[in-house]
Formats: C-alpha cells, sequence, structure tokens
C-alpha cells in the first residue's frame, strides 16, 4: 500500500474515532439540574387521572420530557429550563429509597440543584386557614419522639411531644434523641422564597 495512502487511512480512522468518542462522551453527559421539586404522593396515574400531590405538578408545571426512573414508584419530569419533579411515594422509607436511588442515578447531575419539598401538611386551624402555603426553616423527624393525645396530657403540658425515654416535654435529662432529629435549613433562602410568593393570590 502507497505510505502516502496508508497514513490517510490511518488519520481519517483516528478522526472517525475521535467523533465517535466525542458523541459518546455528549450523549454520557449528565443533565445538569437546577430545581429538584420532591413530592409525596399520587393517587393513580402520573397525569389524567384523579390527581395528587405529583400530578398536579405535571400537567400544570409546563414540563415536557418524561424520563423513566425504574428504581422509583413514578416517571421524572423535566423542563428545559432544568426544573425537575419527583414524586417519592408517602413515608419516611419511600423517601429515603427514593432520592437516594436519585442521587446515585448518573444520567442527572444534581451538584447544584436546589430542592423544594413541596408537600401536603396540617396545621392548627386558629393558626392557618384551609389551602395556605408555607415555607418552613427547619425539617424536623417527628417519627423519632414520642406523642401522647392532647386531651390526655397533664394540665400543666403546653403539647404532647416528648424526647424518647422521657417523662415530660422539654426534658432529656431522662430521654434521649439523635443529632439528625431537627435540621435548619437556609434561613436566608427561605427569606427570599417567601419574598418573591408572599403576594401571590391563591386559587
Amino acid at each position: 500500500m502507497n505510505l502516502r495512502l496508508r497514513h490517510a487511512l490511518i488519520l481519517s480512522i483516528a478522526i472517525f474515532g475521535g467523533t465517535i468518542s466525542a458523541a459518546f462522551a455528549a450523549a454520557e453527559t449528565p443533565l445538569p439540574i437546577k430545581v429538584v421539586v420532591v413530592t409525596m404522593f399520587e393517587i393513580g396515574e402520573d397525569t389524567g387521572d384523579i390527581p395528587g400531590e405529583f400530578q398536579r405538578w405535571v400537567e400544570r408545571g409546563g414540563f415536557d420530557r418524561k424520563i423513566e426512573f425504574p428504581l422509583g414508584l413514578h416517571n421524572i419530569y423535566h423542563r428545559e429550563d432544568g426544573v425537575m419533579v419527583i414524586c417519592t411515594a408517602g413515608g419516611v422509607t419511600n423517601a429515603t429509597a427514593t432520592i437516594m436511588a436519585l442521587g446515585q442515578d448518573d444520567r442527572f447531575d444534581l451538584s447544584k440543584a436546589y430542592w423544594v419539598v413541596a408537600g401536603i401538611a396540617g396545621a392548627d386551624p386558629e393558626d392557618c386557614s384551609l389551602g395556605s402555603a408555607a415555607w418552613a426553616k427547619w425539617v424536623v423527624d417527628g417519627d423519632l419522639a414520642y406523642e401522647i393525645d392532647g386531651r390526655e396530657i397533664p394540665e400543666d403540658w403546653e403539647y404532647g411531644f416528648i424526647a424518647l425515654g422521657a417523662h415530660e416535654p422539654n426534658s432529656l435529662e431522662d430521654g434521649w434523641t439523635v443529632e439528625t432529629i431537627a435540621f435548619e435549613l437556609n434561613a436566608e433562602l427561605v427569606d427570599w422564597a417567601y419574598g418573591l410568593t408572599k403576594d401571590m393570590e391563591l386559587p
């Protein structure tokens, strides 16, 4: 074979191989996520039936891309602006497993993502009207505590939550807890989000 032709073929193969590698690398680049919206439950399908928390986001949030998520109970939905919505299903166990699976999924780059946990909650009607929205500054694991019905607590108790092993509220002398029972969020970020939304009219 002509030496010049052989060198040309080698160069062509090298360029072609490099193109394949570059294309493969581009396809394997994780999808950058700016915001992860976490919902807790869905009654049935992702869309088209009786809605839970998840379906309202999917149908009204402008999510134009469905991404299969085999390790979760529902698909993931994504928008071009980098917002993702996911449904963990109810309970601490499901939430832990789902978010762990998402964090281990190489298809997504979550390193710079903000997290919005959008869930339904209850409140004392004397403090909060039905349908109100609230921004939280703390995440508290209410499972790691005892609760006594408010109708059965002593009259001098303000509430029925007590630490594990304790005999009265706000006492750790005879009770115990774990350091991760309460996690303080970024208060400045919460205040910023509240400032953006406090004047919105709720339907």
